[in-house]
């Protein structure tokens, strides 16, 4: 542990290896706005998935009172810091502490480096993480789209199949030469259980995208949806689609979409739930994603009509870089790892 700050009674640390009482501190955590609250489960699984993390922690008098996790990746655009799990304890949320947390982290990890992006992706909706992300420089870039996905009764139209490890290596060049069109790609979070899947024809694969399970407890939905939320396990049919003390789904990313297979992405979607044994699928795109586009005007199921309006926003701060080289940036879609989200 280093201490990087201190103003009693708290103190701000940096430290390597997580800790229990994190793990705990994610599990407790409700996420969102007043009309939207939910809770995310299998965070210690994430965490733990995350190559040398740097921990930074508020405490007092020993005990956790925040932390945020600084997600070191080597992107094709650069040296990229993904800023992950910004949760705090009860006792001092909209305290302030947290937005000074914030600036003080990213000052001092902004010094240790000569050139490198931050990044990060926050609920549109939420005026608290706004002014954080203001108070530390980092600028709203685009809009990112949440897409829902849903069958009561979903079918094996097409046959999908994971990949094997000697599969994914011959298949990954194929991949990077789609994904080199985006910003911040990276294959931190693919090829991990339960797998990248596909579907071919004569041996070509004309649609890919990895697969992660969530597991969320959703509280609250702004309108006619959250005034269903109560109902919803009694509600046959619609208890398959969510199940709000635990809503578990599948979230994709990573799509490889050959050119002229966009309109199999609905029946490829559909056949992954039955593959997978789940109903529903959610993930998030930015809105400027060839994939996106492909998909916003197709039948996704009634999911999508619940999140259809949940936008994100992300956001940026670039340090060492020219201005040529960030409208360059600023001008290709983004990849969005939908495993950082959940």
């Amino acid at each position: 542990m280093k201490v990087i700050y201190t103003e009693a009674p708290y103190y701000i640390a940096l430290e390597s290896e997580p800790t229990e009482e994190m793990f705990d501190l994610l599990e407790e955590t409700n996420w969102g706005t007043g009309k939207t609250v939910y809770q995310h489960f299998n965070s210690k699984d994430h965490f733990l998935h995350i190559a040398s993390p740097k921990i930074f922690t508020v405490r007092e008098d020993g005990a956790l009172r925040a932390f945020t996790v600084f997600v070191h990746r080597q992107l094709p655009i650069g040296d990229a810091y993904y800023i992950r799990f910004f949760c705090a304890t009860p006792e001092i949320k909209g305290a302030g502490i947290v937005k000074n947390l914030a600036k003080i982290v990213i000052e001092y990890v902004r010094e240790q480096e000569e050139k490198a992006c931050f990044y990060g992706t926050i609920e549109a909706r939420n005026p608290a993480v706004r002014k954080v992300v203001n108070n530390i420089g980092m600028d709203p870039i685009t809009t990112v789209k949440t897409l829902g996905f849903s069958r009561f009764f979903p079918k094996p139209v097409l046959p999908v199949r994971a990949l094997d490890a000697r599969e994914w290596e011959k298949f990954l060049p194929l991949l990077e030469g789609q994904k080199s069109k985006y910003a911040f790609w990276t294959t931190d979070n693919v090829q991990m259980p339960p797998g990248y899947f596909v579907y071919e024809q004569k041996g070509e694969v004309l649609l890919g995208v990895q697969v992660h399970l969530a597991h969320w407890a959703i509280h609250s939905l702004p309108g006619a949806a959250g005034a269903l939320l109560p109902w919803m396990p009694y509600l046959p049919l619609l208890n398959r689609i969510v199940s709000p003390e635990s809503f578990r789904f599948l979230s994709p990313e990573g799509f490889y979409v050959r050119e002229g297979a966009e309109a199999l992405l609905p029946q490829f979607l559909e056949s992954l739930l039955h593959h997978l044994r789940h109903h529903a699928a959610m993930f998030w795109l930015d809105s400027r994603d060839p994939v996106y586009k492909a998909l916003a005007d197709a039948k996704l199921g009634l999911l999508n009509q619940f999140v259809r309006q949940a936008d994100a926003a992300f956001v940026a701060n670039f340090k060492g870089y020219q201005a040529a080289e960030i409208d360059r940036i600023k001008a290709m879609p983004f990849y969005i790892s939908t495993y950082d989200s959940i």
